[in-house]
């Protein structure tokens, strides 16, 4: 059922109707007052992101410089050192190219610049923020009968709760890439399935390692980012993976591989660590599972 805009009616509708919510769905948390809220989150947030931003930018500067030179992980300099070796050909070879890098410096340092808000717009949005005459103009939407939350547990598995409209899971809009790719039917579909396969699975998934639990890799004990071309912290916090058969925190390129797993309670292919990977106790199951 679509929301409404009376609260009386939405609560006749509990013994008639069930309405589900699929992780990140921006439709049924639509509102005035959520919006608004989301403006204040946005504003101080930009000084927050703007720092991140430039460091970005300057690492994206300094990789086209190098002519777009290939990542090593930490240890890897330190054992090439050791050897008598040099990487990739040697100072003449980074000379080439930091000379060819120039010519395009140029244009990294003015595509990545900071588009600045017009100051109407800007003024615009802190007019709305401020005016309090809007409060009572706006008419809030509720979510009729009771609510089902789709949601993805701390190890991974998907399940289903029955939640209020005031949970606040619900009652906040916030920004994520899957926020409008969450309503659509495939995405429901996918999410009830994973619900029912998480229900069904033989064993229980490991508990996944909390983001700060470690600086590096547990695979190959390298900074987060060390195979990207950005190192901001919101760079390293989108390298961090999870290992969906172990729980371990690594980053991306030790996670490169996916696998079915099952018994897990997941029905498509889930990203795994190369130990696991490469664990001579389970290549054979998964070969046969091939």
């Amino acid at each position: 059922c679509p929301s409404c805009a009376d609260a009386a009616l939405a609560d006749d509708l509990r013994d008639h109707a069930v309405n589900v919510v699929f992780q990140d769905d921006v439709v049924p948390r639509l509102g005035v007052a959520r919006a608004r809220r989301l403006l204040f989150f946005l504003e101080h947030f930009e000084q927050a992101w703007r720092p991140m931003y430039e460091a970005d930018k300057g690492s994206a500067a300094t990789r086209v410089q190098n002519v777009w030179s290939p990542n090593y992980r930490d240890q890897v300099h330190d054992v090439i050192a050791d050897a008598g070796y040099q990487i990739a050909g040697g100072e003449e070879a980074t000379a080439q190219r930091i000379r060819a890098g120039k010519e395009k410096l140029a244009w990294i340092q003015s595509s990545l610049r900071f588009p600045p808000v017009p100051p109407e717009v800007a003024a615009m949005a802190q007019e709305a923020a401020n005016d309090k005459s809007l409060e009572p103009l706006h008419c809030p939407l509720y979510i009729p009968g009771r609510i089902v939350h789709i949601t993805a547990l701390p190890n991974g598995a998907y399940e289903a709760f029955f939640v209020g409209r005031s949970h606040d899971a619900l009652d906040n809009l916030q920004i994520y890439t899957n926020m409008v790719s969450d309503h659509q039917s495939a995405a429901y579909r996918g999410g009830l399935e994973r619900v029912l396969a998480a229900r069904r699975a033989p064993a229980q998934p490991p508990q996944w390692e909390s983001f700060l639990a470690t600086a590096y890799c547990r695979c190959c004990a390298s900074n987060f980012t060390w195979n990207s071309t950005f190192h901001s912290a919101s760079q390293e916090s989108v390298s961090r993976k999870n290992c969906r058969l172990c729980g371990r925190l690594v980053c991306s390129t030790c996670s490169s591989h996916k696998v079915v797993l099952s018994h897990f309670g997941h029905p498509l292919p889930e990203r795994i660590c190369d130990f696991c990977y490469y664990d001579p106790e389970l290549l054979l199951p998964r070969a046969l599972q091939s």
